[in-house]
């Protein structure tokens, strides 16, 4: 073989080699892989678990393992801690009806499982089951092949399925965004989403920055009224001009923003987006004979669930956070009449105002610990004892 045909030949076993070796490891980069549970899962910092249901067995998931098999199937590891004799007993038992010598048995602190929820179906199976002792040691590992099981009323699998069913809607949701990165109402929901989330990430700054980021583009995005998507958007039975509905949206896209005690805005940024809660505020209880206090507001996004599709806006919530905003720049008048604005409004609003009463008066209380005082606030107080008198009246009536 001439030395020129040789060189050609090792080429081509090394290109051939090249695309065999993309073909087989590009694919495994694509499927998330289920951590292996080892001791190294066991001591995971606690921050990346997410509590979903409090008990005897402390139980969380690890939102990093989330593995979406299908559209509507997820795969998730779980972790119980045992916390109570009763249910150590019992994890006990399972083990030594296992085979496993019950001076290994009795050790169990904690089971790690790879659950596999069905969303569609409400259904769960568990793949793969590791106990561990207190120093983390693996007792034992058992792979399961049962089949799905429904998933009870109030059971620990169905807080489970409503976190996975969140996490489904975070997911849908980011995908809506890639494609339509311009539009602000995707990006409320997305923000909206990871906060109902429980604890995702707990007290961390990575978690408020990231919700922050998607208020923030929905405040970005809201940028004229030529270009909001209105087609979205349909409210609940009130007929609401297209320029009302864009400044009380944008708007509430700035309360939810500024509603977040971490990461909050620049200086600058921030006295725009608080001048133009103060005027859509004020705007707003000048209109209260033809728009309600409260609106109700359905999203068009046929892909998410119903109660994912839904807008709670309220001018009491609003006047609140302004409240609070002057509060923390130590501007007690504005901030009282702020609070005092609010708790007429809720008084007007609710006809059991026993709830309301309890709200504003530790408020009240709070800025007289503070050894301030305002007229807003004395008036409030008045006002309060003059609905409990109404309700002492009616009591003994």
């Amino acid at each position: 073989m001439k030395k020129k045909d040789f060189i050609n030949s090792v080429i081509s076993l090394a290109l051939l080699a090249g695309i065999i070796f993309v073909l087989f490891w590009i694919p495994s980069l694509r499927q998330p892989k289920t951590p292996k549970m080892n001791k190294t899962f066991f001591n995971v910092n606690n921050d990346k678990w997410i509590n979903y249901d409090l008990g005897n067995i402390c139980s969380d998931y690890n939102p990093e393992t989330i593995n979406w098999i299908t559209e509507k199937i997820v795969e998730v590891i779980v972790k119980k801690d045992i916390i109570s004799s009763e249910f150590n007993d019992k994890f006990k038992d399972k083990l030594i009806y296992r085979g496993v010598p019950s001076e290994k048995a009795e050790k169990v602190a904690r089971c790690i499982s790879s659950y596999v929820i069905d969303i569609e179906n409400k259904k769960y199976k568990i793949l793969k089951e590791t106990f561990y002792d207190d120093n983390g040691n693996i007792i034992c590992s058992y792979k399961k092949t049962t089949p799905f099981k429904i998933i009870i009323q109030d059971s620990k699998e169905e807080h489970l399925w409503q976190e996975m069913r969140k996490w489904q809607t975070v997911k849908i949701l980011k995908e809506l965004v890639n494609i339509h990165p311009e539009n602000p109402i995707y990006f409320y929901l997305l923000g909206e989403k990871y906060n109902s989330i429980i604890n995702p990430f707990p007290f961390s700054f990575c978690r408020n920055s990231l919700i922050t980021e998607y208020y923030r583009k929905a405040v970005e995005n809201s940028i004229s009224i030529e270009t909001f998507p209105f087609e979205m958007v349909k409210v609940k039975n009130v007929n609401l001009k297209k320029e009302d509905l864009f400044k009380i949206l944008k708007s509430h896209f700035i309360y939810s923003f500024l509603t977040l005690f971490d990461n909050t805005p620049k200086e600058n940024e921030r006295d725009e987006y608080i001048k133009i809660l103060e005027d859509t505020t004020n705007w707003w209880r000048t209109k209260l004979k033809e728009i309600p206090p409260r609106l109700e507001i359905s999203v068009r996004i046929d892909q998410l669930p119903e109660e994912d599709r839904k807008i709670i806006i309220g001018l009491d919530l609003f006047l609140e956070e302004l409240g609070w905003i002057y509060m923390n720049k130590n501007d007690i008048n504005k901030s009282c009449k702020y609070f005092y604005k609010e708790g007429l409004l809720l008084l007007a609003m609710y006809e059991d105002v026993d709830d309301v009463i309890d709200e504003m008066s530790m408020i009240i209380k709070m800025i007289k610990d503070k050894n301030s005082s305002s007229p807003y606030i004395e008036a409030l107080e008045k006002k309060l004892k003059e609905e409990c008198s109404k309700n002492t009246e009616w009591q003994h009536s």
